[in-house]
Parts: C-alpha cells; structure tokens; sequence
C-alpha cells in the first residue's frame, strides 16, 4: 500500500521534466539561425520563378538586422499588423500598385510555418537595392495552397506577352 502514494509524486516530477524539455527545446528553436535552400530548381516551384504580383493590399517593407548597431541584413514584407522591436532597421508601407516578382523559392528552417519564402525584386518602391527581399509565406502572406501568396494582398500580373 505504501508505493502508491509513489506514484502521483513520480507522474508529477515527469510532467515537470516533460515540460521543461519542451520549453527548453522550443526556446533554442526560437534563438536558432534561420537558414534558407533555395527550392527553385524543384519541378513545384519552377513554374513560379519570374511570375509577377502586383500589391493590392496593405504590405509594409521591414528592414532586418541582428541588433540596434547592425546594418540591415534582408527585407521582409509584410500586411499588417507587421513586426518591432530591436531587429527591425526600417519599417516602409510598400505603393499599392508596386509590383513583385519571384525570383527564388526557398525553404527555411522555421518551426512554426509553412517552411517557404520567396525571394523577390521589387518594382515602383525606393527600397535598398543591395539587399535581399523576402516574401515569408506566414504571417498573412501565405494564400490557399502550400506555395501561393494571399490573393487579397498580392494580384497575379498576366505575363508579358513577347
């Protein structure tokens, strides 16, 4: 009779060292460098290098560093209610009218989205030229299917005829 009072004490230190881990683990998935493959030769995503969108909703440009005193590393778009903190370099709203194209597919290592990102030029924006813009399809960027961006925000722009 004596072992089972044991039990709940072992059941309860287990559930603690289980959530410990968890978090431990969720914690060094937030603080882990984002790394990027590009996709863009996969027979999925080839269809998309060069398609066109032009911004028909609210998107802002975010400009992102390590920390305060570093330069701008990337450029994330995104609708609102967008991003802050120490990371964000710049923030810039984008010209509805201004117009995307896919010029890589890339997977990331992200835990908690879809693991893609496209990167893009953009057109009609005085933005750095010299850094990298991404279109991370999370945060409301994302549309119906795995590698589509949302048609509220972004509108197909019919390929240029030659």
């Amino acid at each position: 009779m004596r072992n089972r009072r044991w039990i709940p004490g072992i059941a309860k230190n287990a559930a603690i060292a289980a959530a410990a881990l968890g978090l431990g683990l969720l914690l060094a998935a937030c603080s882990m460098e984002v790394a990027l493959t590009d996709v863009s030769s996969e027979p999925r995503f080839q269809p998309l290098i060069g398609e066109r969108f032009e911004i028909i909703g609210p998107v802002y440009a975010y400009g992102i560093r390590h920390h305060s005193g570093a330069p701008v590393e990337y450029v994330t778009l995104l609708p609102p209610p967008g991003i802050g903190g120490y990371e964000v370099g710049f923030e810039a709203p984008l010209a509805t009218g201004s117009v995307l194209t896919i010029a890589k597919v890339v997977k990331t290592n992200l835990v908690f989205d879809n693991g893609l990102a496209f990167i893009v030029t953009l057109e009609g924006t005085t933005l750095p030229a010299a850094v990298p813009v991404r279109v991370e399809l999370n945060r409301g960027n994302e549309g119906n299917g795995s590698a589509e961006l949302n048609p509220d925000i972004y509108r197909r722009v019919p390929a240029r005829s030659r």
